[in-house]
């Protein structure tokens, strides 16, 4: 009983607040090395490289051209240069060109023609309705970006998944280790037995068929502990699933005392005070669950291109300011250097129906995500609510089990002492100590569905 009390504390507080079973937190160090939460590291990496694919938009563009008469009346050359840097401030592109064009053109390809040194051109590109709040540019950058913070929090829900599965693990391989301490103890009371069976039956005190009996029961025994040592031995190998460098600290090691016992309690009474406020603990999940990130994460990137697409609607009105600068001789019918042209241009479809069609598939899109998101938040605190009623349940038969060791182990000292008075025989010796050893292992199972139940807690409220 005082074992599995040492046990119990100790591994309860190793959840609630801080881990301090330092074979539990090297479990849960080793997570970030796990090869699922590297994958989720390595997407984060391919959108990095989507962002900068992305910005690519924005480099300057550079394009030339040249126009030469190799046959015919003609004997002009033409060579064209222009430069252009895409922005990201409101769609605005300013630009630069340098023209030169030399000999004969025909009269209709006369703006070839420039100054014999050529003609050096800088201008600005305005949006004016269409492509002005928004364009393809910026919204592929900030849905690249979106993309991103998207994976980053996907890593983060595989990482509390895994601290989650674990934890678990872990709890099951310290139950299942504790359970072989409570086989071996009855193990050893039936080997500590055999030298006073020996010593009565010599003395004719006792049949031979006692020392059977208890030889029977030894083996029976051994036969279940070695059950319990191959669940250790699967379990052990589930939590190097999870911790390939994980080498288990004797349960030997933990403080023991009784002092130790009653300050662990004490901390154990103000965790279970801090778990009823549950309302506190639903906002907190909501906030803090990845599942949530990623549907707000969905629903910014689907309000982006909700904004391009109505942005779409709208009809392209641009403004287009040029300033020229002949170099050189100048011999044209453009009047004197410098020159400044402006254009305005309107363009627009008629019907619109593309741009129209993907506003009224976006907005049912993001209306999808809401109640896709109102859906996962009912469903994480109700799931709160239900990890709660099993909290309380398992506390409840902790309760009940610790009851039920105390009152098995004075049945068992009380049958033992009828036993060496004579009183009594092996059997019922048996079947006390065999019910003293059934009420410690559900001890031990409602001391793990209670760590299961916070340790369910936990990753419903986002670790």
């Amino acid at each position: 009983m005082h074992r599995i009390l040492v046990l119990f504390f100790t591994l309860v507080c190793a959840f609630p607040l801080r881990v301090k079973a330092q074979d539990l937190k090297a479990v849960l160090d080793e997570l970030p090395t796990h090869p699922l939460y590297l994958m989720g590291s390595f997407r984060i990496d391919q959108e990095n490289g989507t962002i900068l694919k992305s910005l690519g938009a924005l480099d300057p563009k550079l394009s030339a051209k040249r126009k030469s008469y190799v046959v015919g009346g003609y004997s002009g050359d033409y060579t064209e240069a222009n430069l252009e840097q895409p922005t990201t401030y409101y769609g605005v592109r300013p630009f630069a060109s340098m023209r030169l064009g030399r000999g004969s053109f025909p009269v209709y390809y006369d703006e070839l023609r420039t100054a014999d040194n050529g003609e050096l051109g800088v201008g600005v590109f305005v949006p004016l309705l269409r492509g002005r709040e928004i364009d393809d540019i910026r919204a592929n950058i900030a849905i690249a970006h979106l993309k991103r913070q998207a994976s980053e929090v996907n890593r983060e829900l595989v990482l509390l998944e895994l601290k989650r599965d674990a934890s678990k693990v872990f709890l099951g391989y310290e139950i299942n280790r504790s359970k072989i301490a409570i086989y071996k103890e009855l193990v050893d009371k039936a080997k500590a037995r055999v030298g006073q069976i020996t010593a009565e039956i010599t003395a004719g005190d006792k049949p031979r068929i006692a020392l059977i009996d208890n030889e029977t029961l030894l083996i029976k025994r051994r036969y279940e502990q070695n059950k319990i040592s191959e669940k250790v031995r699967v379990a052990k190998t589930k939590v190097l699933f999870y911790a390939p460098n994980f080498v288990p600290i004797d349960e030997r090691k933990y403080a023991d005392s009784i002092e130790m016992i009653e300050a662990e309690q004490k901390k154990f009474a103000s965790i279970t005070l801090k778990i009823k406020d549950l309302g506190v603990l639903k906002a907190k999940a909501v906030q803090r669950r990845p599942e949530m990130k990623v549907l707000g994460v969905k629903l910014n990137e689907i309000e982006q291109l909700l904004h391009l697409e109505e942005n779409n609607l709208l009809p392209n009105l641009d403004l287009e300011v040029v300033r020229y600068d002949d170099m050189g001789r100048y011999e044209s019918k453009k009047g004197d250097s410098p020159e400044i042209q402006g254009m305005l241009s309107f363009k627009m479809p008629l019907y619109r129906r593309k741009a129209r069609g993907e506003v009224m598939k976006l907005r049912n899109k993001a209306n999808e995500i809401r109640s896709k998101r109102d859906a996962v938040e009912r469903k994480i605190k109700l799931s709160i609510d239900a990890i709660d009623a099993v909290y309380r349940r398992s506390l409840e038969r902790m309760k009940i089990a610790r009851t039920q060791v105390f009152y098995s182990q004075q049945l068992e000292e009380a049958e033992k002492e009828k036993f060496l008075s004579g009183e009594s025989n092996l059997i019922f010796v048996n079947i006390r100590e065999q019910a003293t050893a059934d009420a410690e292992v559900k001890l031990l199972e409602a001391i793990g569905d209670l760590i299961s139940a916070r340790i369910d807690m936990k990753a419903a409220v986002g670790w």
